[in-house]
């Protein structure tokens, strides 16, 4: 679930950071590339914000961002207490507007893809094409024993848990093996979202039902997953794809870190944008 992405990338130069005023708080953006088209990312959970990662994900997503804009929105500041995941989609919404992005492709990744669902059912005349990466259309007892996992991690003040434990079930074992030493010592550098916030969105995850309304979704979707996910698993991107109609793609030998470790991720997605063009 949390973005561990590209760890030991050089930096991207050209990106920049910023919020926006959200019905008395505020979102946080990540912003990069050019074009006359957008597309609007919905990341995953992290316990680090976005600004944290900008060059980082500009490098990351810099084919996409040659011909699009390439916008990546976090969650509001000051979150309420039991919020939902289509309260998420709609400051998704709210947010793109007041970006004063009309309507944009959609990339939504775990708990990203989550708001994304609500967002293309909800408001559809604000999603052109929409990819949902590893994710989900309703809970079940893998993701709601990694959630809660995480959320008592993070009300205890330890980050370095939340860490471990996502480089063990998120990414595959070649990969937690190789960065076993260096991934907890990122629970430490700055800037680390505040506690409670990343309780609120861990245990947001556990909302998202969208499974009887997907069949109302009409835009183009790609849905790709990871046969070895171990956060929401394989299974879910399966049903998801086959509950509306969409193209699938499975990662048969990773994981849930197919955003990550998926070489091609990057490629496959913008792919799937530029189609008919």
């Amino acid at each position: 679930m949390c973005i561990f992405q590209g760890l030991g990338e050089k930096m991207a130069e050209k990106w920049e950071k910023g919020s926006v005023p959200l019905s008395g708080s505020e979102m946080e953006y990540v912003a990069f590339g050019a074009g006359n088209r957008t597309l609007v990312v919905l990341p995953a959970l992290s316990y680090r914000p976005v600004r944290g990662v900008g060059a980082v994900l500009a490098r990351k997503y810099q084919l996409i961002g040659q011909k699009r804009r390439v916008v990546f929105l976090d969650a509001r500041e000051h979150l309420p207490k039991q919020v939902t995941v289509s309260q998420l989609a709609e400051d998704a919404a709210e947010g793109m507007r007041k970006l004063g992005i009309a309507r944009a492709d959609v990339l939504g990744i775990s708990l990203g893809g989550m708001i994304a669902q609500y967002l293309a059912i909800n408001h559809p005349e604000q999603v052109g094409k929409l990819v949902l990466a590893v994710t989900l259309s309703r809970s079940n007892a893998v993701i709601m024993e990694a959630a809660q996992k995480w959320a008592d991690a993070a009300a205890a003040g330890d980050y370095e848990s939340v860490a471990r434990d996502m480089l063990v079930n998120v990414y595959s074992p070649v990969f937690a093996a190789r960065y076993a030493k260096a991934f907890p010592l990122t629970a430490r550098l700055e800037p680390l979202r505040d506690p409670e916030q990343f309780i609120r969105l861990a245990r947001a995850c556990l909302t998202c039902d969208t499974f009887d309304a997907l069949p109302s979704l009409r835009c183009p979707t790609l849905v790709i997953g990871g046969r070895q996910d171990r956060i929401v698993t394989g299974e879910a991107s399966v049903e998801l794809a086959g509950r509306i109609g969409a193209e699938l793609y499975m990662y048969e030998d990773l994981g849930h870190s197919v955003f990550d470790e998926g070489t091609d991720f990057v490629r496959r997605v913008n792919d799937f944008l530029r189609e008919n063009e």
